[in-house]
């Protein structure tokens, strides 16, 4: 019988190159020696299986320790890789899912320093085990930032979708929590001790990337603010000032910090950007009901659609009074009724009830 780094095996002298009988050290269950009073028995068992043999030579009391404390060793390992590996699987669903990892990752880290220190007791005689604990370690990290990387191209796919549709407040959020991904996942790398190299290089790739949405959105937020106060046509100005405000809004909602901010006022400066837009919306209304009113001898149909689309740019108006401290919302409510007359009026040219 000889007992290697991982196996059991049992040779015969007259074939010594072919294996008879072999058993795994790690899925040894107990190895003992009997002694009688004509011989000594070496027992080793592997599960309902078992081994016996009587040597006439060699250490049996030596061979049966080594087995012994190589199983515990081998079982002591895969138990606790086996742990760590589904710890990862919840560390995994926590990244994706956005939940509190808390101290899942020291818990795992845990796990494999305890599988370290089975292979380094001073009776254990192998590598193999080693290159094993640390092989899982490898993998583990891997996933571990893999989920990170993960996450992030879920939240720019999302973004890159919301921008798409003009969802602003959907692509802001998105946005952000891609930026807080990335740096989570800049966190993970800093505390391994030889981040694989090509992670580091994803984490350059996508922090380009992030970057890009970012530069993309303020560039869209510098266009609309310029068209803004650059349009002389009172429908444009009033179109550019509530796109410049509803993006930058969104930004503000959901905690926008870049440092991508090549516009010519913060983020954190919304009220002169929501009094421009409410002058703008009263102007383009004024301008509005001035056109209702010259159709109302010659097309009442077109003078109501004037009138409504007024109403509409007054309400809104109203809708960001009431948010903003800009001017008081009750103003608007004397506009809001004469216009609503106008209209009626026009239905009552028509016939309609």
């Amino acid at each position: 019988m000889i007992a290697t780094d991982d196996r059991v095996l049992v040779v015969l002298g007259e074939q010594p190159s072919d294996c008879e009988i072999e058993f795994e050290l790690r899925s040894v269950s107990r190895a003992a020696v009997n002694s009688g009073l004509l011989n000594t028995t070496l027992v080793v068992e592997q599960g309902e299986k078992s081994l016996r043999l009587s040597p006439t030579h060699g250490d049996a009391e030596g061979i049966a320790e080594y087995i012994t404390v190589m199983s515990e060793a081998y079982s002591d390992v895969e138990d606790a890789i086996a742990s760590a590996e589904e710890m990862t699987e919840e560390l995994e669903s926590k990244v994706r899912e956005s939940g509190t990892i808390g101290y899942l990752r020291l818990q795992i880290q845990s796990e494999l320093s305890d599988a370290r220190q089975s292979v380094t007791r001073e009776k254990v005689h192998t590598d193999r085990l080693l290159e094993r604990v640390e092989a899982a370690d490898k993998e583990l990290n891997r996933r571990y930032t893999d989920a990170w990387i993960n996450r992030i191209n879920d939240t720019m796919g999302r973004a890159e979708t919301a921008l798409e549709q003009n969802e602003y407040t959907a692509f802001c959020e998105a946005y952000v929590e891609a930026v807080d991904a990335l740096a989570s996942l800049r966190d993970v790398l800093a505390d391994l001790n030889a981040p694989p190299r090509e992670v580091a290089d994803e984490v350059t790739e996508k922090a380009n990337e992030v970057d890009q949405l970012a530069e993309t959105y303020v560039e869209s937020i510098r266009n609309a603010h310029e068209h803004a106060t650059e349009s002389d046509d009172p429908e444009e100005t009033a179109n550019a000032w509530l796109e410049t405000f509803r993006r930058v809004t969104a930004a503000r909602k959901a905690d926008w910090g870049t440092e991508v901010d090549s516009i010519d006022f913060p983020f954190s400066k919304i009220e002169p950007i929501a009094e421009a837009t409410v002058n703008a919306l009263e102007r383009h209304a004024e301008t509005l009901q001035t056109a209702g009113e010259r159709a109302l001898d010659t097309d009442t149909a077109e003078a109501r659609s004037y009138f409504e689309q007024a109403v509409a740019r007054i309400r809104r108006a109203q809708e960001i009074t009431e948010t903003h401290p800009v001017g008081d919302s009750s103003t608007f409510d004397r506009r809001l009724e004469e216009l609503q007359e106008k209209v009626e009026v026009t239905e009552w040219e028509w016939g309609m009830d």
